[in-house]
């Protein structure tokens, strides 16, 4: 419990980096689960707590320093809601860390992080900027021109067997893995410290996550290729199967390479929390991307009903407002799609799914891998759909009872 004679103490584990211009970033080294976004106010007090001044003597210190008016209460209810539970002091516990929401269900550790830097070690070379600006032209020209040299996909798809399919999951399965030691690769070439490889859950799809938290203490520039360093490494194969099949003309490879590309188009998407979304949040310096974007949406929601006198209209709030937009038209835009176009596959999706199963387990003897890969196939739209309206109908709720 504190009270104004409490004396607290910053952690020597706690280093405090500037993010961008008066926004900083805490770093608390005993733990890979969080850091925390701060101003410069914030920062201040922080700095202030160096074991020899009691709560009254720091509020007293601020006050005359930053031209506030703070009361020793406004001191002790900061520290309660914002810094307390997160290991920034010494001797205080790590409660919040464990109550922190995340996007990542049912996620543990396959590679700690000792392991994960013995394997992206012999990588890091690829990561400083040269070379990986050379390379990354060099990967996007050479997939550029495979892809612009096929002329009937139709005759590719056609040619997906169950020995492709069995190839293509082991290269995809493969190819995440790098992925996430491409991004610890990167973390390590400029100086951060990688934390451990993992796996769990995002929306309902499983996924490897890297955690390169650490990756908060580097500047833009390197943040952006500790970004990228994953699908950077995907481009990397996908480079090498194009080489294979431009040379031996086998479609196997070609089906391989859109493989690994399907699992790097989808990581561009900035909407949703994959490497898309870091970049863009990383090349504008915009920390909390989506969490900021939903602010500017209730504050031009307050404006346009007018219970705001006024709304910010400087470049990075149009931006926030802008994003935030195009995030909720994407999914009314796929939802209605779903709803009027294929009805028949949202509505009947039970029943077709109860019909596969039933085919596989009763009349197994007519059901044929075309038969199981169209039906996978066409189930992969509905499940979206669901989860998302599922997501969309729960916030709200959940909106409505708080």
């Amino acid at each position: 419990m504190l009270d104004k004679d409490t004396i607290l103490t910053v952690s020597n584990e706690v280093e405090i980096v500037n993010y961008k211009d008066k926004s900083y970033v805490v770093c608390i080294d005993s733990s890979e689960e969080v850091k925390l976004n701060i101003n410069s106010f914030s920062k201040d007090l922080l700095e202030a707590f160096n074991g020899n001044l009691t709560i009254e003597e720091v509020t007293y210190h601020i006050n005359e320093k930053t031209d506030v008016s703070l009361k020793v209460d406004d001191v002790i209810e900061l520290l309660n809601s914002k810094f307390l539970g997160y290991g920034i002091f010494t001797n205080d516990d790590t409660s919040k860390i464990s109550e922190k929401a995340i996007f990542l269900k049912l996620r543990f550790t396959l590679l700690n992080k000792a392991i994960v830097r013995a394997i992206s070690i012999p990588f890091t070379f690829l990561f400083g900027e040269t070379i990986f600006l050379t390379t990354l032209i060099l990967n996007i020209f050479v997939i550029s021109y495979t892809i612009g040299s096929v002329v009937n996909f139709d005759l590719i798809t056609d040619s997906i067997n169950p020995k492709t399919v069995l190839y293509s999951s082991i290269i995809f399965f493969i190819t995440i893995l790098l992925h996430e030691i491409g991004h610890a690769a990167a973390c390590i070439k400029h100086g951060a410290k990688n934390g451990s490889i993992g796996f769990g859950f995002y929306l309902f799809h499983p996924v490897f996550y890297a955690d390169v938290s650490d990756a908060w203490r580097l500047k833009r520039k390197e943040r952006l290729i500790v970004d990228s360093g994953g699908m950077f490494i995907q481009s990397l194969v996908a480079n090498i199967l194009c080489i294979l099949f431009l040379y031996t003309k086998s479609h196997d490879y070609l089906i391989y390479t859109l493989t690994v590309l399907s699992g790097l188009i989808v990581n561009l998407n900035p909407f949703l929390r994959y490497d898309g979304y870091w970049i863009l949040s990383d090349a504008l310096n915009i920390a909390n991307l989506r969490q900021k974007s939903k602010i500017a949406l209730r504050e031009f929601y307050r404006f346009v009903t007018k219970q705001a006198p006024s709304l910010s209209t400087n470049t990075t709030n149009i931006f926030l407002l802008t994003y935030g937009v195009l995030s909720i038209c994407m999914i009314a835009i796929f939802l209605i799609y779903m709803l009027f176009n294929k009805e028949n596959n949202v509505f009947l999706f039970p029943l077709n799914v109860f019909h596969f199963v039933k085919n596989i387990i009763i009349n197994s003897s007519v059901v044929c891998f075309a038969y199981v890969k169209q039906s996978i196939f066409s189930f992969i739209l509905p499940i979206t759909f669901y989860v998302l309206l599922w997501k969309t109908l729960k916030n709200q709720f959940l909106k409505w009872r708080n």
